[in-house]
């Protein structure tokens, strides 16, 4: 039995609104996440996650993650339609297959998955695929948060082996990548294709099973504890809702972070390029931080912020956007002009605070020409 296992869709429904806010804008769509967790309820599987100490070291684990970018569905687009070439979309069979597919390419069996980061899909889906498969899903994940390269993880970090790898999608379509020459390459042919399955509908998965590891060695190579604190945060936010307190400040402070700012989004620009959303969010002051200017940048996720034009809040430390009044997060799918909203920000985890770690996910890795500033010396409460 799970160490906790979800009760009803409430429960779901908290975290849900947890890994949204702790995917930092990323992790996929809310809502792909709760179909697929409503689907389980549907089939009366149980959806929970284990403490690592509860999990036997025998047998292998694996991550299975989706790839691609989180750009919105074309507004012409027909659900459930066949496409020419494609046939017809099978939802909630992706991550399932691809776990499949690794475990019968490598004859190992596999008894755990771990989410390779946090996010309403891609931390539910993986927890909808063990559900399905009768696997343990570990309280953990491998980047505290959502990130868009798969450099940007930490097994990856702990040169853990990304191959062998098995990609499939939702069409049907399947890969299995015995060998790459590096973790940029293999990333580069999931992501080509994600590009692929992603013509037709954006809103298609393409998954990867990927850094197959005995158990025990996997209990190592993950942030611990990760999926429980999503949780505890989501529904922290819908309590303070319901006693009238402020649910953006009772989620900052649960982080241990603060709120950067308030504002309304004056300009958004984006491109879907390479299998990424990137672009910017402009955000024009209200309330405390009237006649002041935010700006954040992102790759799927928020990563760089300046305020008044200079340089601020970047990762590898927690950037999130919530709605102003309520405190709900937003994905960079659905943020929008005119939208009045809040920044938190809060500190990452340390295991990205290192050398290594800032290398990995901070300013420079983007291509920004300043050195990483700890939230804690931004001139920000924390």
């Amino acid at each position: 039995m799970p160490t906790h296992q979800l009760q009803n869709r409430n429960e779901a429904e908290d975290l849900i609104r947890g890994l949204t806010l702790l995917g930092t804008g990323g992790g996929g769509r809310p809502e792909a996440g709760r179909e697929s967790l409503a689907r389980m309820f549907e089939q009366n599987k149980s959806l929970g996650w284990t403490d690592a100490s509860e999990l036997p070291d025998e047998g292998y684990a694996c991550a299975v993650f989706s790839v691609g970018s989180t750009a919105p569905r074309a507004a012409d687009f027909i659900e459930g339609q066949n496409v020419p070439g494609y046939g017809t979309r099978a939802q909630g069979t992706a991550m399932p297959r691809a776990v499949h597919e690794l475990e019968a390419y490598t004859g190992k069996k596999i008894t755990t998955i771990f989410p390779i980061e946090l996010g309403a899909n891609n931390t539910a889906t993986p927890m909808s695929a063990a559900a399905a498969l009768g696997l343990q899903l570990i309280d953990g994940d491998a980047s505290g948060r959502a990130v868009p390269e798969a450099s940007q993880v930490t097994p990856a970090m702990q040169q853990q082996a990304f191959c062998p790898a098995a990609i499939a999608d939702e069409w049907g379509n399947v890969l299995v990548l015995k060998h790459a020459t590096g973790l940029d390459v293999a990333e580069a042919i999931a992501k080509a294709m994600s590009v692929v399955t992603k013509t037709p509908d954006t809103y298609a998965i393409c998954a990867v099973a990927a850094y197959l590891m005995p158990v025990a060695e996997m209990k190592r190579a993950v942030i611990l504890g990760t999926i429980s604190r999503s949780f505890a945060v989501g529904k922290l936010i819908r309590e303070a809702r319901e006693r009238g307190d402020n649910p953006v400040a009772a989620s900052a402070k649960f982080l241990n972070g603060a709120v950067l700012f308030k504002g309304t989004i004056s300009k958004r620009e984006w491109e879907s390029k390479g299998g990424y959303q990137i672009g910017t969010t402009d955000l024009a002051g209200t309330d405390e931080f009237a006649g002041h200017a935010f700006r954040i940048w992102f790759k799927n996720e928020h990563h760089i912020t300046w305020r008044d034009g200079a340089p601020f809040v970047t990762s590898p430390d927690l950037i999130a956007v919530v709605a102003a009044d309520t405190g709900e997060p937003i994905t960079n799918t659905y943020l929008a002009e005119g939208m009045r909203v809040a920044v938190i920000g809060a500190p990452g985890d340390p295991a990205f605070r290192t050398s290594v770690g800032i290398a990995t996910l901070g300013p420079r890795h983007f291509g920004f020409d300043w050195e990483y500033q700890p939230i804690e010396t931004c001139g920000v409460l924390v």
